[in-house]
């Protein structure tokens, strides 16, 4: 799915308009669900949301509590459990527990938004973390985040270099595989402990289409409706023309083949 940004820039809305507004991530999931942890979706103050948590189950209920949380300035962590008798996930099959983090939108969360989109043009992998749930004394807040790109330092970190410690293995795991991790992490000192989602961040699939011919058509739309990053070339002008590729960013011909970068 298409970063919530490049979404909503699509429909005009500017990242000014977006912080009256709140964000929904799903956070943890046991048993069965619609979307896995890390799938996010805008509330805005108009209602529109952008993005989705579920198969249209839950959407209208944390749209609903959102306005509190865009109201209070706090963040919300809210759970669903259909294995206790509740309505909107039974009502699509589901058969399990979801926890949905709902934030305001700040300036913390535009960056997270913004790194999330950078790969879009930098192509590459990183890990995000974020704390989603606190218990007992501790100084954590529910939101701190961590990003990192892959092979670089840390970006920014609202973590303690002793939590970062304690997540170094479940970082690598996620970097190299494709789940996402959630580690909850306990403080014998306090006795609080916080639950953290770690996600990989990466680029979309990048296809390279070599030949613009009638074939090529299909497969772009294809490779368009699953949102990967499509270019195509061809020393054929007269066949790489915006009409027959209306969805295509970057047509390729001969002169230019230069510029094409393979990762």
């Amino acid at each position: 799915m298409k970063n919530l940004l490049t979404q909503a820039k699509e429909r005009g809305i500017t990242r000014f308009s977006l912080q009256s507004g709140a964000i929904a991530t799903v956070m943890k999931v046991e048993g069965s669900a619609y979307r896995r942890p890390g799938a996010k979706m805008l509330i805005l103050d108009n209602g529109v949301c952008l993005g989705t948590i579920s198969g249209g189950c839950l959407e209208a209920d944390v749209a609903a509590r959102s306005l509190n949380v865009r109201n209070t300035g706090r963040a919300c962590y809210v759970r669903y459990d259909s294995r206790k008798g509740f309505d909107p996930i039974s009502e699509m099959g589901c058969s399990g527990s979801i926890g949905i983090l709902i934030e305001p939108i700040n300036s913390r969360v535009l960056q997270s938004l913004e790194f999330i989109e950078s790969f879009d043009t930098e192509r590459g992998t990183g890990v995000m973390a974020t704390v989603f749930r606190t218990a007992g004394e501790d100084t954590i807040q529910v939101g701190a985040r961590l990003m990192k790109r892959r092979g670089c330092d840390y970006e920014d970190s609202d973590l303690s270099e002793e939590i970062i410690d304690k997540l170094q293995l479940a970082f690598k795991q996620v970097q190299d595989g494709i789940e996402p991790i959630v580690k909850t992490i306990f403080n014998p000192e306090t006795g609080s402990e916080i639950e953290v989602l770690i996600e990989k961040i990466e680029s979309p699939i990048a296809l390279l289409i070599i030949g613009a011919g009638h074939d090529s058509v299909p497969l772009a739309r294809i490779a368009c409706i699953l949102e990967w990053d499509v270019s195509i070339t061809d020393h054929r002008s007269h066949l790489l023309q915006p009409e027959r590729f209306p969805d295509i960013k970057r047509l390729i011909p001969e002169s230019q083949k230069s510029e094409i970068q393979i990762d």
